[in-house]
């Protein structure tokens, strides 16, 4: 947490004076560098904001496209633990907008910008994805729907995954959505950092067996296995159902 803080604090200096850094990459960035070795991936970014994680998808990952969905739009359905959202105005998120249209517009022979809210994108993707990754609305219905409705548009060898695992609201949807999902088909899941991650199909090795290990990484901020919400709530998936491998990062 502290890290972060800081390399935020670094960035906001580089970027007023009109640099960009990339200090790490999530945790979805280092999952399919490791094990998805297609190339020319299509995929969709959905929370754009200021463009940050998308230059580091484009930059890292082999991409031939990148749809990226953010309407830019200021309204009040967000999950009551979204600080940093709740107060940005109109005259932000424009700003905001500037900022990542001027930050990617190097890649523009790679991206897609559609800019709508993902109910109403989710109809102009043309084409099977290789991956999804949601960092949108962090609220518990917009998060488990963008779940089913982007799981959908999946290749049949691919990997839906998202950001802040570690907000209450996207860890319940998480967890409902997997449960639900495991009853129709076998899927492995991880999470990796704040990132958590979905693969359909052969993408990465079985997890061998849980990290019982203490954890440090996660928002409540737990001191043992068994006390961490995240890591603990694991031990009810066997190798007949849902895996969930727990990499601390």
């Amino acid at each position: 947490m502290i890290k972060q803080k800081l390399h935020k604090i670094i960035q906001n200096i580089f970027h007023s004076v009109g640099y960009d850094i990339q200090y790490y990459s999530r945790g979805f960035i280092k999952f399919i560098r490791k094990h998805y070795q297609k190339k020319d991936l299509v995929g969709i970014e959905i929370g754009v904001y200021k463009g940050e994680n998308a230059v580091s998808i484009l930059k890292l990952l082999p991409i031939k496209r990148l749809y990226l969905i953010d309407p830019y739009q200021s309204y009040t359905e967000f999950s009551a633990s979204e600080t940093e959202y709740i107060t940005l105005s109109q005259k932000d998120l424009n700003n905001a907008k500037i900022q990542a249209f001027r930050r990617l517009s190097k890649f523009k022979d790679k991206i897609v910008w559609i800019n709508e809210i993902s109910d109403i994108a989710y109809k102009k993707i043309p084409e099977k994805l290789d991956f999804v990754y949601i960092d949108g609305n962090h609220s518990y219905e917009f998060v488990k729907r963008d779940m089913e409705k982007y799981y959908t548009l999946l290749k049949k060898d691919s990997i839906l995954a998202g950001h802040d695992i570690d907000m209450p609201d996207v860890f319940s949807a998480f967890i409902d959505f997997v449960k639900e999902k495991s009853k129709e088909e076998d899927f492995l899941c991880r999470i990796v950092g704040s990132d958590w991650i979905i693969t359909k199909g052969k993408i990465g090795a079985s997890p061998k067996s849980f990290l019982e290990k203490p954890c440090r990484k996660h928002y409540w901020g737990a001191k043992t296995f068994k006390d961490c919400p995240i890591c603990g709530w694991s031990r009810t998936f066997t190798p007949d159902n849902s895996k969930v491998e727990i990499i601390n990062n």
